[in-house]
């Protein structure tokens, strides 16, 4: 079809017409939609609304007593513990951003980018536990970290091991990240179960709440990972 139009144009313009053509406009809503599509999109679409929602909740709460950059330095960097989470966000940004070129159509040494998407995940969901470490959630960060690190970072290693079974292992080690989100996800459905409960003002239960959709999305993510 294009090499007809083409031909077309040709001859239209060897009758003394002109004929250019322009390219496609890509719209925002187009744009948005293609960022968002597969599991990189959707990892960073969580991990963004991760980064921003602490920020924006605590000037949200704070309004008038507390500036914009004040806020955001106190959420992001303003204690060890923020500065490890920061962190661990920022990792999953750029791990997440390699999915989605390794998703690309046509994208080149896609299986490559998938490991290298892997890799930085795992390294990730290291710093993340830490965090949960350092503000006391010691269990959770031993078991969903445990889960998380050990199915990314083991699937980024297992293509250079050549092992029998490999198909199978790898699925294995995919489903140990989608298992990983289970006990983060009980923890904030408890919190949010339990401040209802308390007839708790929504207003303080919305950060669990942004993190279960962070979750869901973490989830969705990872699924289609495993699809693949």
């Amino acid at each position: 079809m294009e090499k007809k139009i083409e031909e077309a144009a040709r001859a239209i313009n060897r009758a003394g017409y002109t004929v250019e053509f322009a390219p496609p406009r890509v719209g925002a809503l187009t744009w948005l939609t293609s960022r968002i599509a597969g599991p990189g999109g959707l990892y960073n679409l969580g991990n963004v609304l991760a980064l921003v929602a602490g920020p924006a909740l605590l000037l949200h709460a704070s309004w008038g007593q507390i500036g914009v950059l004040e806020a955001i330095h106190q959420h992001l960097i303003g204690t060890p513990e923020a500065i490890w989470l920061t962190s661990s966000i920022l990792t999953f940004l750029i791990a997440g951003e390699i999915y989605h070129r390794a998703y690309q159509p046509y994208a080149a040494a896609a299986t490559r980018l998938i490991q290298w998407g892997d890799l930085l995940s795992g390294v990730a969901a290291v710093l993340l536990a830490i965090t949960l470490i350092l503000v006391g959630n010691t269990g959770l960060a031993l078991v969903a970290g445990a889960l998380l690190a050990g199915g990314k970072l083991g699937n980024a290693i297992l293509p250079s091991l050549h092992l029998r079974g490999e198909v199978r292992l790898a699925a294995l080690l995919r489903y140990s990240a989608i298992v990983s989100r289970a006990p983060s996800l009980a923890v904030y459905g408890w919190v949010v179960l339990e401040g209802l409960q308390a007839a708790i003002p929504l207003a303080d239960l919305m950060m669990p709440l942004v993190m279960i959709v962070c979750f869901l999305l973490w989830l969705a993510a990872d699924l289609l990972l495993l699809r693949r």
